[in-house]
């Protein structure tokens, strides 16, 4: 999975990279404005209007950042978001604030352990699952994420 792949990248390989202020406000720059287009056509299935363009821009955004780690960072933060808009359902949506994407990206950041550089070149990788095994038969560890089991297969836009 690309998103787990991201986030190894930002929290393991990762052994200096920081977001400074500056960083966090190049990616919420015009984060609810809209763009000509949006680059993720899909991302309405899983968020409402609003909440689909502030994620198109954020990682457009991200992009810009000057350091493969920093953008890591940055879109991790933004699956964060997600993850926080998606734990909201129909009962509990009245507890969201509106338009507060801004706010809780900033908040997530203070929760992203600092890197740490432990002199080893630490490394991840998103191969397929056969050319993965045979290029790591002398290794340490194994981590295999599969994919969460959807229970609703026709997923809508989260009204909130």
């Amino acid at each position: 999975m690309l998103s787990s792949f991201t986030k190894v990248t930002a929290l393991v390989e990762n052994q200096s990279d920081q977001l400074s202020e500056d960083d966090l406000d190049m990616v919420l720059d015009d984060a609810y404005l809209p763009r000509d287009k949006r680059d993720n056509l899909s991302i309405t299935k899983w968020f409402n209007e609003t909440d689909a363009w502030w994620f198109d821009n954020v990682r457009f955004n991200a992009e810009r950042l000057d350091s493969p780690y920093k953008r890591a960072l940055a879109l991790t933060l933004g699956m964060m978001v997600g993850d926080y808009v998606l734990s909201f359902d129909d009962q509990t949506c009245h507890l969201r604030e509106p338009l507060a994407l801004s706010k809780v990206f900033r908040q997530m950041a203070t929760t992203l352990p600092q890197p740490f550089d432990n002199s080893l070149r630490n490394q991840s990788s998103n191969l397929n699952v056969r050319s993965f095994v045979a290029e790591r038969l002398h290794t340490d560890l194994l981590f295999l994420r599969l994919p969460v089991p959807m229970s609703n297969p026709n997923l809508s836009a989260t009204g909130c």
